[in-house]
């Protein structure tokens, strides 16, 4: 009777630690400092997944080809909506260009005004800027067009080149 008792009592245990688990995973931020803190994890976890380091436990090299979010992460920065795409606008001038590049990463989830504003944003003042140009091609041309139209005459070729591939996307020239 207490070995059926005690199994019981650690299947309930067990259930209920499986469950504010599965809660903590799927709780949406409630306030700007939690969404900033959430994304500020997403990114850490996105350069940890990329990053090279000595034996001595410093960062010694980062592969950008590694340095992509999870959809997990992805669905966990939509999840905090609007605040989510003024917390990744912060990161348009952040001295960190791999944080850029995460950033933008991340805001080609949204389609609305606001992170196509923060795609401008982008385009204009962060490092990365013909990434931004590019993840306009996710947005109606109606809004992009002439936001594209007035890349094209850049004076940075990789930015020039974007904006042409992402009217292309709508077959224009």
């Amino acid at each position: 009777m207490k070995m059926t008792i005690s199994i019981v009592m650690a299947l309930a245990l067990g259930l209920a630690s499986y469950s504010a688990t599965a809660q903590k995973e799927t709780a949406k931020p409630t306030s700007n400092e939690e969404t900033r803190a959430t994304i500020k994890e997403i990114l850490q976890e996105t350069f940890e997944q990329a990053v090279h380091r000595k034996p001595d436990g410093t960062p010694e090299s980062l592969n950008l080809t590694l340095l992509h979010v999870t959809d997990k992460n992805r669905k966990r920065v939509r999840d905090c909506g609007d605040a989510a795409v003024n917390v990744l606008n912060e990161y348009s001038t952040d001295n960190e260009i791999w944080r850029q590049r995460v950033a933008l990463e991340l805001l080609g989830g949204f389609r609305s005004d606001e992170a196509l504003s923060a795609l401008v944003d982008f385009a204009e003042h962060s490092e990365v800027r013909y990434i931004a140009v590019g993840q306009m091609a996710q947005y109606p041309i109606d809004k992009t067009r002439p936001i594209l139209k007035k890349f094209l005459s850049d004076p940075d070729p990789l930015v020039r080149d974007a904006a042409k591939r992402a009217l292309a996307a709508y077959g224009e020239k």
